[in-house]
């Protein structure tokens, strides 16, 4: 049960920060701009990081990071969903544009997209917490 919390608290805060609260102008031009789409990968990371460091105040949930040195594991955590949200971005936000007149294959690649990036994020939990 306490997994299930686990992956919803991601779920969330993906959505958060890969949505909800990615402003406007990340979300236009990401595919043609690097700097916006630095910003947003940061912004990001730092959003999907928060579980992480909300645990370690308040412990929602009794899964404890595998190592001592937390600050390390969350700042790994930054980097690593920085890097791979870049990266994912990096080439979705470019095949996304060029589908934008193609209903199926725009939806098709948002989806591809968002899978990526789940996968990331629960590859990158196994490390941390189990």
């Amino acid at each position: 049960m306490e997994l299930l919390l686990i992956i919803t608290f991601f779920i969330l805060f993906h959505i958060l920060g890969d949505i909800v609260l990615q402003p406007k102008k990340h979300e236009i031009d990401k595919h043609k701009n690097f700097r916006h789409l630095l910003e947003h990968s940061l912004f990001y990371s730092l959003v999907l990081s928060l579980p992480i460091m909300l645990n370690e105040f308040f412990t929602i949930f009794t899964y404890n990071i595998k190592t001592e040195n937390h600050l390390s594991v969350i700042l790994m955590f930054v980097g690593v969903m920085f890097i791979t949200h870049l990266i994912v971005d990096y080439f979705f936000s470019k095949i996304i544009e060029n589908n934008k007149n193609n209903t199926k294959k725009f939806l098709l690649s948002v989806q591809l997209d968002q899978l990526i990036h789940y996968l990331t994020i629960f590859i990158t939990l196994k490390f941390i917490y189990f």
